[in-house]
C-alpha cells in the first residue's frame, strides 16, 4: 500500500513537471510566440499621388509629404501630427513628381527638390516661396534634365544645402544659393554625418565615399561590393553606416575602418529605405516581404521592420501593405514612425 501512495506521489509530481513544461513551451519557446508581433497603424493620411519622400520638422509637429502624379502636378502637403489634419499644400512649381524633401535644423525651411531640375526653398510658417534655382545639368547626359533633384539635405547646422542628381551632388550655400563643392558619384544619394563634416555617397558598383565638406576630398573609402538601391544612413553617434544590399541584407558598417559590425536579414524581396531611431538603439527598414496576386497582375506586400542593434534580431513587424514604401522616417522624439510609397497612404506607427 505504502509503494502504490509513493508512486501516486511521483506520478502526480511528474505530471505537474510535464504541465509546467507545456506551459512554458506554450508561451516562451513555441516558434510563432517567439516572432515579432505585427503592429496596426495608429493613423494614416490619405495623399494625392505616390509617395516618395517623408521628412520630420525638427519639433515633431510636422510632417512633409512629397509625392507624384503622372497624370496631374507633383504635391507637397504638410501635416500637422498632433492632430493627424492636413495644415498646408505648397504651391506647386512642380511637373510630376516631387522627389525629396528635407526641414532646416530649426525648422523655419523646407527644401524640396523636383523632377524638373529645381531646387525650391519654402518658408514653413507661411508657405512663401523663399527662392528657387535650377540644379546644373550633365553636358554628357542629355535627360540628367529629366532625371531631376533626386536627393537634398541640410547640414546640421543649416549652412548648406546638398542636391543629388543622377551622377553628381552639388553642395550650396543656403544663404545666397551660391554653389560651393561638385562631387562626383553614381547615385542618386547624399547623407550629412551627424557632426556636419563629411558627406556619404555611393557608386553603382558599391564603393562608398566619405567627402571633407570644406574641401571637397575624400576622406575615406569602404567597399561595399553588392549594394542595394536605398540610400545610405548614418547612426546618430556617427559610427555606423547603414547600407541596403543587394539580396535584401543591411550591412551596418563600422566607421573609419569599414568593417561590417553586423549583418541584418532584411527583407527578402529587396529593402528600399533605412533609418536610424534617434537614440540609436533601433533600425527601421521597409522592404518587399511578399507578393499577392498572380499572372500579370502581381503587386508587392511592402512592410516596415524594427532591428534591435544589440542583438540584430527583428524586435517589430508592421502591418503590410500593397506597393513599394519610398519614404521612411523617425520623429525626432523616436515616437512616430512614418511610411509611404505607392499606395498613396502615409501610415504612422507608435513606437514605445
Amino acid at each position: 500500500m505504502r509503494r502504490n501512495q509513493q508512486w501516486m506521489m511521483w506520478g502526480a509530481i511528474g505530471g505537474g513537471l510535464g504541465l509546467l513544461a507545456l506551459l512554458l513551451w506554450l508561451t516562451l519557446l513555441r516558434p510563432e510566440n517567439t516572432a515579432p508581433s505585427t503592429l496596426e497603424p495608429a493613423a494614416t493620411l490619405p495623399i494625392e499621388g505616390v509617395i516618395v519622400s517623408l521628412a520630420f520638422s525638427p519639433d515633431g509637429h510636422t510632417l512633409a509629404v512629397a509625392a507624384g502624379n503622372p497624370k496631374a502636378k507633383g504635391s507637397l502637403t504638410l501635416w500637422h501630427i498632433p492632430e493627424m489634419q492636413l495644415s498646408q499644400t505648397l504651391a506647386a512649381e512642380h511637373d510630376n513628381t516631387v522627389w525629396s524633401v528635407a526641414f532646416s535644423p530649426d525648422g523655419q525651411t523646407l527644401a524640396a527638390g523636383n523632377q524638373s531640375n529645381r531646387i525650391q526653398l519654402w518658408h514653413v510658417q507661411d508657405g512663401e516661396l523663399l527662392a528657387s534655382w535650377s540644379q546644373p545639368t550633365n553636358p554628357s547626359d542629355p535627360k540628367s534634365v529629366a532625371k531631376g533633384v533626386r536627393a537634398v539635405a541640410f547640414s546640421p547646422d543649416g549652412q548648406y544645402l546638398a542636391s543629388a542628381g543622377v551622377d553628381t551632388v552639388w553642395l550650396w550655400d543656403v544663404a545666397d544659393g551660391r554653389l560651393r563643392l561638385t562631387l562626383p558619384q553614381r547615385e542618386p544619394e547624399v547623407t550629412f554625418s551627424p557632426d556636419g563634416q563629411r558627406l556619404a555617397t555611393r557608386s553603382q558598383d558599391g564603393q562608398i565615399d566619405l567627402w571633407s565638406v570644406a574641401d571637397g576630398q575624400v576622406v575615406t573609402t569602404i567597399a561595399d561590393p553588392d549594394p542595394g538601391m536605398c540610400p545610405l544612413a548614418f547612426s546618430p553617434d556617427g559610427q555606423l553606416i547603414a547600407s541596403c544590399q543587394r539580396k535584401g541584407g543591411i550591412n551596418l558598417i563600422h566607421l573609419p575602418d569599414g568593417e561590417v559590425a553586423a549583418a541584418l536579414e532584411g527583407h527578402p524581396g529587396g529593402t528600399t529605405r533605412v533609418a536610424f531611431k534617434p537614440d540609436g538603439a533601433m533600425l527601421a527598414s521597409s522592404g518587399v516581404d511578399d507578393q499577392t496576386g498572380s499572372g500579370e497582375v502581381v503587386q508587392p506586400v511592402s512592410a516596415p521592420r524594427l532591428w534591435g542593434l544589440d542583438t540584430g534580431q527583428s524586435v517589430q513587424r508592421f502591418k503590410t501593405s500593397t506597393g513599394f514604401i519610398r519614404g521612411l522616417a523617425f520623429s525626432p522624439d523616436g515616437q512616430w514612425l512614418a511610411s509611404g510609397g505607392t499606395d498613396a497612404v502615409v501610415y504612422l506607427w507608435a513606437i514605445e
